[in-house]
């Protein structure tokens, strides 16, 4: 199964897997993740499963998917599902996923850096509620900024 980064950004969807599901509904969209992660004493169950380079966050209170999430320079890590990356590397530029998405017809809102020189970073978020982060060094050109992650995330429940 091929994980669309494309249908993501224009539907909030990856795999048919959206915000707010219970970890079970994922696991029988995508079957069981390549690794787990976030245990602790207090809460056993994983709390992060991992596809390859993005990763699924749980509440552990509920168990809904309340972060999804992956950063460029890991898209090509291997595992179980393929990721079909569409123009999403750790090259691009901000500039030029501007003129992707304006193209491909997704509509989307951009969050400039303000004036503290060591917040570089800046949000292109797409109306289904994906966000694109792209940063750079504080000496660095604004043209310069690269994607670094990818994310779409609703405030998890209190624990």
């Amino acid at each position: 199964m091929a994980l669309s980064l494309r249908t993501f950004l224009e539907t909030g969807l990856l795999g048919g897997v959206a915000l707010g599901m219970l970890r079970a509904t994922v696991a029988e969209l995508l079957g069981p993740p390549d690794e787990l992660g976030g245990t602790s004493r207090r809460h056993p169950q994983p709390a992060i499963w991992r596809y390859g380079g993005l990763e699924l966050h749980y509440a552990t209170t509920n168990q809904e998917l309340w972060l999804i999430h992956g950063r460029a320079e890991r898209f090509d890590r291997p595992g179980r599902l393929e990721l079909d990356r569409w123009i999403l590397t750790a090259e691009l530029r901000r500039e030029d996923a501007e003129r992707a998405l304006a193209g491909a017809g997704i509509q989307f809102t951009l969050r400039a850096s303000g004036p503290d020189p060591f917040t570089l970073t800046d949000e292109l978020r797409t109306a289904a509620g994906v966000s694109l982060l792209f940063s750079s060094a504080p000496d660095a050109a604004e043209s310069d900024r690269l994607l670094e992650v990818i994310t779409a995330r609703r405030p998890p429940p209190s624990s």
